[in-house]
């Protein structure tokens, strides 16, 4: 049998902002709001589950949105879970099939939907990381992943805080202490987090994006942090570091 409603799961919290509401749009001065709002109207928007649309619909997170496939790292000692995500939003329209390519009647078209002045269309943080305690299902702290548009001319005299960078990150690294995560495109960072609090302990700027987990390991008593960068015109590399 199936189930009468979509089941919505209680535990663990919702930590990443499902369905693209009106209320969620941003905010930072009233002109942006209202020129989020004129881009809003145009199109097909709700919570999850909202169905598609000919005239487009903006679905939130978005197909590459939200926890994918860059995965996550559990701690076996304190069964937490670390699990980064994207608040991307995607926006599908739906159009007639080519006959010459298929017999579907209907099919889905994935455009961009810029937002107000090239920001993005919803409220920050645009990317998070999460530390969620797998055996009491609670949440148990969230942190923005990077930056973002701050310094955008948009935001300009603005004392904001961290908004989370537009960008997918790479995977998670979960040592003793420490969770190491890479970032790429907008930021090309490595970025280290204290795993009991989410406190960022340490940023380095790297030559090209990461797009994939870091790796452990220990060499003559000298633990190592390996990471792959490149894409684009950078050459493919890996960086290790090591404390002295």
């Amino acid at each position: 049998r199936t189930s009468a409603t979509q089941p919505f799961p209680t535990k663990p919290p919702v930590y990443l902002t499902n369905g693209a509401l009106e209320v969620d749009l941003i905010d930072f001065t009233e002109e942006l709001r209202a020129d989020a709002l004129k881009i809003y109207v145009q199109h097909t928007a709700g919570p999850l589950y909202t169905p598609p649309a000919l005239g487009g619909n903006i679905v939130r997170p978005g197909w590459s949105g939200g926890a994918n496939w860059w995965g996550a790292a559990f701690d076996p000692e304190t069964a937490r879970l670390y699990v980064p995500s994207w608040s991307h939003f995607s926006f599908v329209v739906m159009e007639p099939g080519d006959p010459a390519r298929s017999d579907l009647t209907i099919r889905p078209r994935v455009s961009n939907l810029p937002g107000p002045q090239g920001l993005p269309l919803f409220k920050p943080p645009y990317s998070r990381l999460v530390a969620l305690d797998m055996n009491a299902g609670d949440l148990l702290w969230s942190v923005p992943l990077g930056d973002g548009p701050r310094d955008h001319e948009a935001l300009r005299g603005l004392d904001l805080a961290p908004l989370g960078n537009y960008e997918k990150s790479g995977g998670p690294l979960l040592t003793k202490t420490l969770l190491f995560i890479g970032q790429g495109i907008e930021s090309n960072t490595l970025r280290a987090f204290d795993k009991d609090t989410g406190y960022e302990v340490f940023e380095m700027a790297l030559p090209a994006r990461s797009s994939a987990a870091p790796i452990t390991y220990l060499a003559a008593g000298t633990q190592f942090i390996v990471l792959a960068i490149g894409g684009g015109d950078v050459t493919e590399q890996l960086i290790a570091l090591a404390l002295p």
